[in-house]
């Protein structure tokens, strides 16, 4: 098992590959809004050429697991942990980083096995970082210790493609300053279908005025 956290696209901007980054100074980056949601906005080209160098590295470990002759028996999975801090591409969705609409909350999720996985597949049920470790255990034929109670679910089955009977769920949103949650303060229940939230903003530790609820569907 190997966990491996790249910090990127994320400040500080001062290691960036510099030949990556001069060739993104090249870009016309007029159309982000570079003064919105953080200080990573005005860094598009840092930004932009940590996207390529983590992408480049992934490739890295695909090709090294190949050589290694464990490509086909290994589950690799890539994930990230919000939207991007900053109004930049984000599949047409409303929100960045640190909100609770779909944009700030929605993404990426890949999963690499090219034994067991069949190339292509996806799901649109939702699923949340929770899922992971019921996921793992599953996939390696594990049962969770006696006694211990896990809050997600294994979604192999829908890695897997397989027809089987997903009731629907709601995963629940928080995010703000400060160590303990705080009743509709920034938060988001989202369902299959429907999502209640309040964007009432993640600076605050405390909700600063009655919530205004949004329903979407």
């Amino acid at each position: 098992f190997a966990y491996i956290a790249t910090n990127a696209p994320h400040g500080p901007f001062h290691d960036v590959p510099e030949n990556l980054s001069a060739d993104y100074e090249q870009e016309d980056w007029s159309d982000i809004d570079r003064s919105s949601n953080g200080s990573g906005a005005r860094n598009m080209p840092e930004i932009a050429a940590m996207i390529t160098n983590v992408d480049d590295n992934v490739g890295r470990l695909l090709e090294r697991l190949k050589a290694f002759g464990a490509d086909r028996d290994t589950l690799v999975i890539f994930m990230v942990d919000n939207g991007p801090n900053g109004q930049r591409y984000v599949a047409g969705m409303r929100g960045a980083k640190s909100q609770v609409y779909e944009g700030g909350i929605r993404s990426p999720f890949f999963a690499h096995w090219p034994g067991r996985l069949k190339a292509g597949a996806s799901s649109d049920r939702i699923a949340a970082h929770i899922d992971v470790l019921p996921t793992l255990l599953d996939a390696c034929g594990v049962e969770p210790p006696s006694g211990v109670h896990l809050d997600g679910r294994s979604i192999l089955p829908l890695l897997e493609g397989r027809d089987v009977d997903w009731p629907d769920r709601t995963i629940y949103i928080q995010a703000h300053r400060g160590n303990a949650p705080v009743r509709y303060h920034n938060f988001a229940a989202v369902g299959q279908d429907w999502a209640l939230l309040n964007a009432s903003g993640f600076g605050r530790e405390q909700l600063p005025s009655p919530p205004q609820f949004e329903l979407y569907h």
